[in-house]
């Protein structure tokens, strides 16, 4: 079974110990059973030594299981934390268009549903283990008192279960199909939250996901739900007709076939009853949960299977050791043929930037212009690493970047892009300079709006577009990185900003020896880098602007 070759794999602590304990539960608990059916055939002069007995095993059983019962608890927990942190590191570690390519759904059904059933599930396998025990346990006593007897309840119990286990297929299957369609849900409900104000702004957009959208694969996924659950209920109701029916064979049918002694059958009798009524009936009602279980690890496992086939390399810098930085300030940076193909992302439209060919020098402000669509934000990920090149070369201080120094080349860039996401906290911050935070806050007049807390958290990011783009910056500039990346970084700010940005900011960054790459429109402020470039349907072309001419008097003085 995958669910139990999986808990096997993950975890150490679930071991042949924990099994043994399970199976020393059950016989604890068939003892207990034992001394009640030593003690009919003596009714009339009950035994001590079978009330010890009687006792003794249901202390010993209580505590055992009480024991066994947390410990699973336990290594299931350690168990579903361990693979959601494995997973959350290679999704990390994964490069961004893959990871685009992939999506988000699958990650959040494998770190919320798959992994809570399992979690579920595993808490069962006490009992499954403490119950199979048991009916193993009584089926050798059965053996023992009346072979016809084992041979006769075997046959019953050997068609039943071959008749439950085709009712339990097609129940696995409904179930798969219901969580597909809640892998679609998470998707959706992406676009919900992260394209809210666009959709409020939107009412037909709005309406559209919402009803024809999200509400139609909630309800899909809601009604194979249902019907899984309708058959898994079906597969619990046949579990008890089918005890019942064996426990009505053993009194209606078997003695009209076998002679047996009276004592003996009013043992069968209630040894099948307490088989019926427990552990055969917990074990079958277990199944369903274990083949959901079976599904999610399938799942899971094919989830890190893609994901593995998208780590382009390990993750350097980190005190695993990776590949160590070397320790050189930045210099040059040359683009050569460089090109970048979404290919099969967008198979109906395929884009390319490049080739291009570009030369960056430490200190320089370059400033990339264009329409919507023309490919700076894609030549601003190809240029900082975030997407590998399809073909050409990159060229850092002289050494060509590749997939084994990425990390190296990466460690030169703090960027603010366009879609850029403003964490809570300042992590990466080993010792932070408070007095610095609170100066920037206050020149970038943030000072009334947030703090930064003893514990690096912000005391809130309630704040305008324009304002968290601020925030982005001041991060950046915490980050003090070699190469400043910004994205239509003064779009949303107010013109005293703006003009703060281009010609005080930036020129104090240059001052400093920073090299500037920004995507701007502003070309009031064009005059204050060292080159621009014009990116036009994937190409770079290098922009000279038009020199404002001064308008010439006329007779009257007046321009």
């Amino acid at each position: 079974m995958d669910f139990l070759n999986f808990i096997k794999q993950e975890s150490q602590a679930f071991n042949n110990r924990l099994l043994f304990l399970f199976l020393l539960t059950g016989l604890l608990h068939f003892l207990i059973l034992a001394s009640i059916l030593y003690s009919i055939n003596s009714i009339d002069h009950p035994s001590t030594r079978h009330l010890v007995l009687f006792v003794i095993s249901i202390y010993a059983y209580i505590r055992l299981d009480e024991y066994s019962l947390n410990r699973t608890s336990e290594i299931i927990e350690e168990i579903v934390a361990q693979i959601r942190v494995r997973l959350t590191d290679k999704v990390r570690r994964a490069d961004l268009i893959a990871l685009e390519t992939l999506g988000s759904g699958p990650i959040y059904t494998a770190l919320t549903t798959y992994t809570t059933t399992i979690a579920d599930a595993a808490k069962l396998i006490s009992r499954l283990v403490i119950s199979g025990a048991l009916l193993v346990i009584a089926s050798l006593y059965i053996a023992w008192l009346s072979s016809s007897g084992f041979l006769f309840i075997t046959a019953m119990v050997m068609l039943s279960v071959f008749i439950y286990r085709q009712v339990e297929s097609s129940y696995e299957e409904t179930f798969r199909l219901a969580e597909e369609k809640e892998t679609g849900f998470f998707h959706l409900l992406n676009h919900l939250l992260f394209g809210f104000k666009e959709l409020k702004l939107n009412d037909a957009k709005n309406n559209d996901l919402y009803k024809n959208h999200i509400t139609v694969k909630t309800r899909e996924a809601e009604e194979l739900r249902s019907e899984a659950f309708k058959r898994m209920t079906r597969m619990i109701i046949f579990a008890q007709i089918f005890c019942y029916t064996i426990l009505g064979s053993l009194i209606f049918v078997y003695p009209k076939i076998v002679d047996e002694k009276p004592s003996i059958l009013l043992q069968l009798i209630a040894l099948v009853l307490f088989i019926a009524s427990g552990p055969l009936q917990e074990a079958m009602g277990t199944f369903p949960f274990l083949e959901r279980a079976n599904a999610a690890v399938r799942n899971i496992r094919d989830l890190e299977s893609k994901l593995e086939t998208i780590l382009p390399e390990p993750l350097a810098n980190n005190g695993n050791g990776m590949e160590p930085m070397p320790d050189e300030d930045f210099e040059t940076l040359k683009l050569s043929q460089i090109s970048f193909e979404y290919g099969h992302m967008r198979v109906d439209s395929p884009f390319q930037v490049g080739p291009i060919d570009l030369e960056i020098k430490k200190g320089e402000i370059v400033f990339l212009m264009g329409g919507n669509g023309a490919g700076k934000s894609t030549l601003l990920k190809v240029l900082t690493g975030l997407y590998h090149a399809s073909s050409g070369a990159i060229y850092c201080n002289g050494r060509a970047v590749t997939r084994h120094n990425i990390s190296w080349y990466r460690s030169y860039f703090t960027a603010v892009f366009q879609d850029f996401h403003l964490f809570d906290r300042l992590y990466g911050v080993e010792q932070a300079d408070f007095g610095m935070i609170r100066d920037w806050l206050a020149r970038l007049q943030l000072d009334h709006k947030t703090k930064v807390n003893a514990d690096l958290s912000f005391q809130t990011l309630d704040l305008s577009a324009g304002q968290k783009k601020r925030i982005a910056l001041l991060t950046a500039e915490l980050d003090d990185r070699e190469i400043y990346v910004f994205d239509e970084w003064a779009a949303d700010q107010d013109p005293p900003f703006r003009k703060y940005f281009y010609e005080t900011y930036l020129q104090e960054l240059k001052s400093r020896g920073k090299t500037i790459i920004a995507v701007t429109h502003d070309d009031k402020y064009y005059h204050t880098a060292d080159r621009i470039y014009n990116v036009s349907f994937g190409r770079l072309t290098e922009y000279a602007p038009t020199p404002v001419t001064p308008a010439k008097p006329d007779r009257r003085g007046r321009k």
